[in-house]
């Protein structure tokens, strides 16, 4: 019994083999298919990254005005300093006495507030402070060395006036 053999086909010639294509049934090129597909990503991806870029400029900004103003509440001075931008900052002196904090507010640090209507401009930006039975407040931030600052200055920008 003789076994049977694989049928030995010859080697291709390279004079009458026909090169591969890339074209899908209907004429429609891979790598078309490839570039759209690709473009459609980078798209996507870069719409995604400036949405998150921007959302966490306003989660950063809600939490630098959320800590200055407890700061503020319970006069913890070097606190509201570190908080300041630069030019602020170097306007304060040693001898300056420290804010006075309000007995109701300096008790309870989480006094009720709401940090709202935040707007980035560039490294500009501002967020409206409201509390219960007070008039709500602006508070204008720097964004200096990529971290959001408190900057009186920056109102000038929103207003077009110098600050109050």
């Amino acid at each position: 019994m003789t076994e049977p053999t694989e049928p030995t086909n010859p080697p291709p010639d390279p004079e009458t083999t026909q090169p591969v294509s890339i074209d899908r049934p209907g004429g429609k090129p891979l790598r078309r298919i490839v570039l759209v597909t690709a473009a459609i990503v980078l798209v996507v991806g870069g719409t995604g990254l400036y949405f998150y870029i921007a959302g966490r400029d306003v989660r950063e900004i809600r939490t630098v005005v959320d800590s200055f103003v407890t700061a503020v509440d319970t006069a913890d001075q070097a606190r509201v300093v570190a908080l300041l931008c630069q030019e602020e900052a170097a306007g304060l002196t040693e001898n300056e006495d420290p804010p006075v904090p309000s007995p109701a507010i300096a008790d309870d640090p989480s006094h009720a507030r709401e940090v709202t209507e935040v707007e980035v401009r560039d490294d500009a930006a501002s967020a409206k402070v409201v509390r219960p039975d007070e008039e709500p407040y602006t508070l204008y931030l720097r964004k200096e060395a990529d971290v959001w600052k408190v900057c009186a200055p920056v109102e000038e920008r929103f207003t077009g006036a110098p600050p109050s």
